[in-house]
């Protein structure tokens, strides 16, 4: 006997599995509606559901019960941003970091990370239902730990990496390089409707480092995020991958991409 549950699972897995046609004119989104399970799946192509281009899409359909607007406090906050100007030093070490990204050494071979030196299938996605956590409880976590949202997010993320590779492979953890590529939202204007105005940057999220307690954890994202917001390496990244990686021949591209992936 399966459960409705399962049931549900094995239909979205298969719903969002399947691709759109290359020849499609319509729309590149779609709303699939199951009338039996009571359910409303949105698919949207890669191109317009990556970073921020969902979150103004959702801006422009999204109404409240009273019909009113709901404007993302994400979008409204990239506009009032500022880019602070970098000294030269710190745009020539910048520069060093995303030129040198790809070729830079491998992080250590973990059962969470192994290393992969050729291109590989991913595989179909898949569905996976993560436990509730009250967003209440995370905003007090940020307020009292003097922090933002994505801090806590990392710092979640960081510790449970850190918890299974302890788990299954407890020698020499905390000697592991273990890396993330973190995608940073750039300031935009209101003009920018579906533009993907961020780039990917390379930081250690400390998860195979062990610390006395999580709250050094937490401190220690901070300060790397901190970093990274005062760093100009977001904009330059950006800078390359629109005007360097874009018009490389197609093979080098994809090669350039999985190098720094692999990373």
């Amino acid at each position: 006997i399966v459960s409705k549950e399962e049931q549900e699972t094995v239909i979205m897995k298969i719903i969002m599995n399947d691709e759109f046609e290359k020849d499609r004119e319509l729309p590149w989104w779609e709303i699939v509606v199951l009338r039996g399970h009571k359910m409303c799946l949105l698919r949207f192509h890669h191109s317009i559901g990556d970073g921020l281009s969902l979150v103004k899409v959702f801006d422009g359909i999204i109404q409240t019960t009273s019909s009113n607007r709901v404007e993302s406090k994400v979008t409204a906050a990239l506009m009032k941003r500022k880019m602070v100007m970098p000294s030269i030093p710190s745009m020539l070490q910048s520069t060093w970091d995303v030129l040198t990204l790809g070729v830079s050494q491998h992080d250590a071979t973990t059962r969470f990370h192994p290393k992969q030196t050729k291109f590989k299938y991913s595989g179909s996605r898949k569905i996976v239902f993560f436990p509730k956590v009250s967003l209440s409880y995370i905003k007090e976590l940020k307020s009292k730990s003097d922090s933002s949202f994505n801090d806590i997010l990392t710092y979640a993320i960081s510790q449970m990496i850190y918890n299974y590779n302890t788990s299954t492979q407890p020698s020499n953890t905390n000697q592991y390089q273990c890396r993330a590529l973190l995608p940073m939202s750039l300031p935009r204007s209101s003009s920018s409707t579906l533009t993907n105005h961020f780039s990917m940057v390379s930081a250690d999220i400390s998860a195979c480092r062990s610390f006395k307690t999580r709250k050094e954890r937490l401190q220690d994202i901070v300060q790397t995020t901190t970093k990274l917001k005062s760093s100009p390496t977001a904009y330059i990244q950006l800078w390359f991958q629109n005007n360097l990686l874009s018009k490389l021949p197609a093979f080098l591209g994809k090669q350039t991409a999985f190098d720094i992936f692999s990373r």
